[in-house]
């Protein structure tokens, strides 16, 4: 299970509690049976408590969610949530893109929104509120230096790689890679290989429009697909923990994480809009 493309998070002893609390919470969603629900928290435990200590968290929460799929047949549990988050934004969509596109700055519009919903994660959030992730982009602030730095690195990019965290999510990235082909780019869509709570996979992408042909399938085994392009933007923290020693990644999540919060020396629940390139 561990990844051979050695760029991943070492996992912290602050994040068995969160993964496992995560795994409680879809183990009760896929069933109501007391005796089922126990039975599937043993395998967790015992999973936990034999895993290897360079897993990192991500590896560690496919392990502990395949546990569970496995558990009770089905491959896709937060699909309903997926496609409920998907169509609230969509009801919205054409308000949202009129809006960015009135703006001043169309590129900093999308940026903010792209950001913004990074907040529909049930991997953290065992509810979503859309008004308070509608609030959000309204009250975001970006610095100059760093959408300065965002340009600089788009002015020398052409091959771009779109790596999409959450479904409603999606929705909202949406703008920004239409912003980003306007400008003349090639952008391409990471996915995941396989459902993982509410992160999108190939289906749910060509579901919600996407070309098949520029979606791109990424798992643990084929993580060095990535240096095929010029430049990767990164959503969600997931993903800032696999890729952040790379040098070409501008990342774009909201940190959830008081681990992540303190290495980065940032607010938790602030929001990273930079490259990193180093070790955590």
């Amino acid at each position: 299970m561990i990844s051979t493309y050695n760029v991943n998070m070492r996992i912290y002893m602050e994040c068995i509690p969160c993964i496992l609390n995560q795994g409680i919470r879809t183990i009760r969603k896929v069933t109501d049976n007391s005796g089922k629900q126990w039975e599937i928290t043993r395998k967790m435990i015992y999973a936990v408590n034999n895993v290897d200590v360079n897993v990192s968290p991500f590896e560690l929460a496919i392990i502990i969610n395949s546990i569970i799929k496995e558990s009770v047949g089905n491959n896709d549990p937060y699909l309903k949530d997926k496609n409920d988050h998907n169509n609230k934004i969509l009801d919205i969509y054409g308000e949202i893109e009129e809006k960015v596109n009135k703006a001043e700055n169309r590129l900093m519009e999308s940026i903010k929104y792209s950001i913004c919903g990074n907040r529909i994660d049930l991997g953290i959030f065992p509810t979503i509120d859309i008004s308070n992730v509608l609030e959000m982009c309204n009250n975001i602030i970006l610095e100059d230096k760093y959408l300065d730095l965002f340009k600089k690195e788009l002015n020398i990019s052409n091959n771009i790689l779109f790596i999409t965290d959450n479904a409603g999510e999606i929705i909202f990235d949406k703008i920004l890679i239409n912003i980003l082909k306007e400008m003349g780019k090639s952008v391409y869509l990471g996915v995941r290989k396989f459902p993982i709570i509410n992160d999108i996979t190939a289906e749910d992408a060509i579901g919600l429009g996407f070309n098949n042909n520029e979606i791109i399938p990424i798992g643990l085994e084929n993580m060095e697909i990535v240096d095929n392009y010029d430049l990767i933007i990164s959503k969600g923290q997931a993903n800032f923990e696999l890729y952040h020693k790379r040098n070409n990644v501008i990342f774009l999540f909201i940190v959830k994480c008081a681990i992540l919060a303190k290495a980065l020396n940032v607010p938790i629940y602030s929001i990273y809009f930079d490259k990193f390139g180093d070790d955590l």
